[in-house]
Parts: C-alpha cells; structure tokens; sequence
C-alpha cells in the first residue's frame, strides 16, 4: 500500500500552492492525495471557527463548509491524482493536521506557506515548524514569496548536508527524489573561513559515491548556514533539509539554521525529522 500526502488546505493563494506542490509531489512518488481540513472547536464561546472563515454556532455547519471547500479544491486536481478528502474537528489546525496524517499514516505533509508578517507570523506561530514537530512525518513547504501556479516542475533539487545523520537522511531522500524525477541534484554545504578544503573535500566523496544513482554535483557555500542555503535556493525548485529534536522544550532544529530557511526560502522546502515516515516513491 502506498501511504498518501496529506494537504493542509485553507481559503485563497495558500492554498492553491500548497494543492499545486503536493500534485507535483505526488506524482514524483506515485502517491494519491488527500485534501485535508481543519474545523476548529472554540469551547468557551460553544462556536466552532478556522482561521479566515466566519464562527459557526451549529459544528456540523462549519464541517459542511470546511467540506465544500475542500471539494472545490479537489475538483482542480488533475485527473491521473487520486484525491480524496478529510475534515478534521480539533481545537486548532496542528492537531487537526496531526489527527488526519495519523489516520491516513501519511508518508508526507504539504503546507501552503504563512504570508503575513514577522510580527504576526511569530503570534500566529508557524505552521510548517509546528507540523513538522507534530505529524510524525516528512514535511513540504511552500515558499513565502511569489506564487507557483498551477504546474510545479522538480527539476532541481539540492540536499543541505554537514556530515550528521539527520543529514544523511535528507540527502539519501533527496537522491532517491531525483533519480525518480530524472532531476539534477546538488549537495549543498556551508563553510566558514578556514573549513573550506575540508568541506569540499568531503562534499566531492559524497558526490561520488551518488554518480551513480543520479546527476550530481556539489555546491560549496561560504558563509553562515542558514542565510547561505537561503541564496541557494533561488536557483533550485526544492531544498531538502534535516532536522532533530533539540533536548530544549518546544525546540526541534539543530542551531539557527532550519527555521530561517523554512520562513525565507524561494523555492519549497521538505524537512526530513529525525524518526519521522520518509516519502518513498510507489
């Protein structure tokens, strides 16, 4: 059995590239989608509401609501996509994301990105490094800027990778991704001053050994990680990217490095958590 991707959807632009991404996604793994919505309990108040759409006073309203929407979407997904949908009630869109990839033990979650602003965005919290502390599987996130349309092509594809476990498994992913594509993979790594000889010298055997799996070169960065792999990625159309938990409450990147390239990157980023369910092509 091939476990699906699971979509985060909402209303407007959001959601129309989170749809995109996870179509992309789901034929490069040959996986059926399901289109997943939050109806989100508000207890005190006896309503029901989700971010952007108007409280309901009767829950089965709201769920009937949540459901039409995400038929609508679903009617966009092209035809040779099986696409289902799911409402979930919860009393906020992480656990009701979490409660949809666990029923559907998902291989892979797709979120539209947070448009708003730092300020708001950090009251908010974000959605994408929410998830990927919470559903138990790899993570794809659509980037801030601009749009991607309808057709999303995952040409380029880069790995960020130091040398870690948590690295190692992106990159064996990343590889796996692009010999099923028939994509161009980077491996992409940071070097500060003085780290430069040891690091290309490492980053030429990895390449090596994947030559012959897939196209493969390797990129050298300088500089700090995060904002080096953040320039990065305007020439690529996916990052791959590692993550751990930290022994910190609430903290699940290793350093500064993830959560700057989840909210800055220009191309769709997929966070790989350490033990999490890795997408694994049908």
């Amino acid at each position: 059995m091939t476990h699906p991707i699971v979509v985060a959807v909402s209303e407007g632009d959001e959601a129309r590239d989170a749809v995109a991404l996870g179509v992309a996604a789901a034929r490069l793994l040959g996986a059926p989608l399901v289109l997943a919505g939050v109806a989100i309990a508000v207890a005190p108040a006896g309503a029901a509401v989700v971010p952007g759409w108007s409280p309901a006073t009767d829950p089965r309203r709201l769920r009937e609501y949540v459901a039409g929407e995400l038929r609508r979407q679903a009617d966009a997904v092209p035809g040779d996509v099986p696409c289902t949908i799911q409402v979930a009630e919860a009393a906020g869109v992480l656990p009701g994301l979490e409660i949809v990839a666990e029923r559907e033990q998902a291989q892979l979650v797709v979120i539209g990105a947070s448009h708003l602003g730092p300020l708001a965005r950090a009251v908010r919290g974000d959605l994408g490094l929410g998830a990927a502390r919470r559903v138990g599987c790899s993570v794809l996130v659509a980037p801030a800027d601009d749009g991607m349309g309808p057709e999303v092509a995952l040409r380029r594809i880069g790995v960020a990778w130091d040398g870690g476990p948590e690295a190692g498994a992106a990159l064996d992913l990343g590889a796996t991704l692009a010999e099923r594509g028939e994509a161009q993979l980077t491996v992409l790594r940071a070097a500060e001053h003085g780290e430069q000889a040891t690091a290309r010298e490492e980053l030429d055997a990895v390449c090596a050994q994947l030559a012959e799996r897939v196209p493969c070169r390797a990129a050298l960065l300088m500089g700090p990680a995060a904002g080096a792999l953040v320039a990065a990625s305007a020439d690529l159309d996916l990052l791959v990217i590692g993550a751990r938990h930290r022994a910190l409450p609430g903290s699940l990147w290793t350093g500064s490095v993830s959560t700057p390239v989840l909210r800055h990157a220009r191309c769709p980023v997929l966070v790989v958590p350490h033990g999490a369910r890795v997408p694994a092509p049908a």
